[in-house]
């Protein structure tokens, strides 16, 4: 029972700790040197930078979430195999003697 609630804490500190820092990015006015298209086009590429971490990041979010649902349903479904047992175990217990 404690290796569950040590493997759903860390699930959950994994999952605060997962969220990346994104990169800011600037916006610079082009001048007619670059014919107005190369800060744009940086800008552009650092845009699509920032979209793929929060997809992987929001990617790992949910698998850290379904990882937490199972271990939940897991340890759900151990407590009513012991909770089960322990009355069958009652119920069949011979008088002693």
């Amino acid at each position: 029972m404690f290796s569950t609630m040590r493997a759903l804490v860390l699930a959950l500190a994994l999952t605060a700790l997962a969220s990346p820092a994104l990169a800011y990015c600037p916006a610079l006015p082009d001048d007619k040197s670059s014919h107005y298209i190369e800060n744009q086009t940086a800008l552009t590429l650092c845009r699509q930078a920032e979209l793929n971490a929060l997809a992987k990041a929001k990617g790992r979010e949910l698998q850290f979430q379904a990882d937490l649902q199972a271990l939940q349903k897991q340890i759900e479904l151990q407590q009513r195999f012991q909770q089960m047992f322990a009355a069958q175990k009652q119920a069949f217990e011979l008088p002693k003697f």
